[in-house]
């Protein structure tokens, strides 16, 4: 199970806000750099190729090895390139977040990406409660990323200061909540009195 996972199962209650990576300006981005990054690396292997890839003999300068593996790793660093900007894609656009009445769930990358060698696989599927979530954020006005205990959820959106606002408001409603019935659980369940988890989901009260 992820960490941070809500004891919220099924289908949540009525939806407030949602979005997901189609469309966003990271997409752009991701493919911008990678195709920039690529390319200074080509350029630099076969300016290398032409320095060091030549032996003078009698009749002139002739390719050596050095030559053709510059040029191999030139072609390398190239199609190297593209896979990274083709699976980054995938990533942004394979995020999702929707934020409900009682809940929050969706599909994140960690919130490192893409500057993390976890890049390419670590999807995950997250659903949470509002008395879970530590804090939200608002990053390169393209993406929310949520912080839990022992782990955070990033997710691109096109609107992900209305995302924000959305789970602040419930988090806000759900403190309110709890004031006025200290020993009520996110999930509903009511607690007997000195308890600090609920004794049905196990959320700290």
């Amino acid at each position: 199970p992820n960490v941070g996972k809500s004891s919220i199962h099924g289908v949540l209650s009525r939806p407030l806000a949602s979005g997901n990576g189609e469309g966003n300006s990271a997409v752009v981005t991701n493919w911008l750099y990678s195709l920039i990054i690529g390319a200074a690396g080509v350029g630099l292997l076969i300016l290398l190729a032409n320095q060091i890839g030549y032996t003078q003999t009698w009749v002139g300068p002739v390719r050596n090895n050095a030559y053709y593996i510059s040029i191999v790793f030139a072609v390398l660093v190239g199609i190297a390139a593209l896979i990274e900007a083709f699976f980054k894609h995938g990533r942004i656009t394979g995020t999702q977040i929707s934020v409900y009445e009682d809940g929050v769930k969706g599909m994140s990358v960690p919130a490192k990406f893409p500057w993390t060698l976890t890049s390419y696989s670590a999807m995950s599927e997250f659903q949470l409660g509002f008395n879970q979530i530590m804090s939200v954020d608002v990053l390169n006005e393209n993406c929310v990323v949520i912080h839990v205990v022992g782990a955070s959820h990033k997710c691109y959106c096109l609107k992900p200061n209305e995302i924000r606002d959305a789970i602040i408001k419930q988090m806000n409603d759900v403190k309110y909540q709890s004031a006025a019935r200290p020993n009520e659980c996110g999930c509903g369940h009511i607690n007997p009195e000195g308890m600090k988890f609920c004794g049905k989901c196990g959320s700290p009260l």
